[in-house]
């Protein structure tokens, strides 16, 4: 899910929705380079605001743009959730296991 953003909304610097669809390729990409399965999905939302109208902090993997074209996204997170994530744990749960841990 991405917000419609540019040229819709004034409080964007990106174009989010148009953007997605090569966003998506290239966490497809990340997931074959670090050994995920091809069936393996995570929700994704985007924005080029802070706003949060796409829901993104309820994603698995949320994105806010700050600036044209510099969405990154890091090889080690999926990696992590490849060889640490419990049984059939979704990229979500697993995230939020590992920051409760991180926090205590």
């Amino acid at each position: 899910m991405a917000c419609p953003a540019l040229p819709l909304c004034p409080l964007d610097i990106t174009e989010a929705e148009r953007g997605i669809p090569d966003l998506l390729k290239r966490v497809r990409s990340v997931f074959e380079k670090v050994g995920l399965p091809y069936n393996e999905s995570i929700v994704v939302r985007v924005t080029g605001c802070p706003n949060g109208c796409a829901r993104l902090y309820m994603a698995g993997l949320g994105l806010v743009v700050n600036g044209p074209n510099s969405y990154q996204v890091f090889e080690p997170l999926f990696y992590s959730w490849r060889v640490k994530r419990k049984s059939k744990e979704s990229f979500g749960d697993f995230t939020n296991r590992v920051v409760r841990h991180i926090s205590e």
